[in-house]
C-alpha cells in the first residue's frame, strides 16, 4: 500500500483509529491541501508521527502514487469533497479508474471526469422511497437527498457518462450504499 487518498473528512470516511492504523503500518494518508489543516487539527493534534504521514495533495493536479498517476477533482457535497481519476500506464496501454462518493449532483465537468473509464466506482446511496418511509429525522432525509446520489440519480449519471464515452467500462462498482 503506497498511500490512502481521503475524499473528505466526514466521520464515515475517516477517523482517528484508521489514521493511527495506517500510521503504524507506515502508509501515508493523503488529503487535499484545502482540507489539510482541518485534517491535522481533527485527527493528528499533538501527534508528530501522524503529521509526518499526512501529506497534502493539490486539486486538479496529478499526484504520483506508486505506479499510478492520480488526478483529483472536486465533487459537490455539503463539505469539501473530492473524487479521483487513477491512471496506470503499462505496455503502451492506459487504464483509468474513476471514483467519487458523497456526490450530490453531476454536471458536465463530473461526467467528463468519468467518461472513457475502464472502471467506475460511484455512489448509489439510497432508494428514494425507502428513504422517505424510513424513521430517520426530516433534517437527515433532506441532507441525504441533497448531498448524495440516489440510486436513480446514479443510474442517470451512468447513462450520461456511457453515452459520452468512446469505450465501455469493464466494471461499475456501486459505493457508499446505505
Amino acid at each position: 500500500l503506497k498511500g490512502v487518498l481521503l475524499t473528505h473528512l466526514h466521520c464515515d470516511h475517516v477517523n482517528k483509529v484508521m489514521i493511527k492504523s495506517f500510521r503504524n503500518m507506515g502508509v501515508p494518508v493523503l488529503c487535499s491541501e484545502r482540507i489539510y489543516d482541518t485534517f491535522i487539527e481533527k485527527y493528528c493534534a499533538s501527534d508528530d508521527k501522524c503529521i509526518k504521514n499526512a501529506l497534502g495533495i493539490y486539486e486538479e493536479a496529478d499526484v504520483e502514487l506508486g505506479n499510478f498517476a492520480v488526478s483529483v477533482f472536486e465533487v459537490p457535497h455539503d463539505s469539501l469533497c473530492f473524487g479521483f481519476n487513477i491512471i496506470k500506464k503499462r505496455s503502451g496501454r492506459v487504464s483509468k479508474i474513476s471514483m467519487a462518493t458523497d456526490i450530490g449532483s453531476a454536471d458536465d465537468y463530473i461526467i467528463d471526469r468519468f467518461a472513457d473509464s475502464d472502471v467506475i466506482i460511484i455512489e448509489a446511496n439510497h432508494d428514494e422511497n425507502m428513504l422517505e418511509s424510513s424513521v430517520r429525522p426530516a433534517w437527515l432525509k433532506r441532507r441525504i437527498r441533497e448531498t448524495h446520489f440516489s440510486n436513480r440519480e446514479c443510474a442517470d449519471f451512468l447513462i450520461k457518462t456511457l453515452k459520452r464515452s468512446a469505450k465501455m467500462p469493464s466494471a461499475v462498482i456501486l459505493a457508499h450504499i446505505s
